[in-house]
């Protein structure tokens, strides 16, 4: 269960860094996640791909950045059922 509390806090970190266009480079991102390069372009690719994250890296800029506004949502949200009254 812990393993899957550290992952979900580094989904949302990145994803926060993201938002701010401030991940630097792969191995900057990596580094303040505290896990290994190829670890986050796994993060980076579970999120594109499972996710449907729309996240690309400027080469130039150096970060991440989503193509469209949103963010993640990674909890659990309730369901409002409309009743239908005839």
């Amino acid at each position: 269960m812990k393993q899957t509390k550290k992952i979900i806090e580094r989904l949302r970190r990145i994803d926060k860094l993201v938002q701010l266009s401030a991940t630097g480079a792969p191995k900057q991102l990596a580094s303040m996640l505290d896990i290994s390069e190829r670890q986050l372009y796994n993060y980076i690719c579970l999120m594109r791909n499972e996710l449907n994250a729309p996240i690309k890296y400027n080469k130039h800029r150096q970060t991440y950045y989503y193509l469209e506004k949103g963010k993640l949502k990674l909890e659990w949200e309730e369901k409002t059922e409309i009743i239908e009254i005839k």
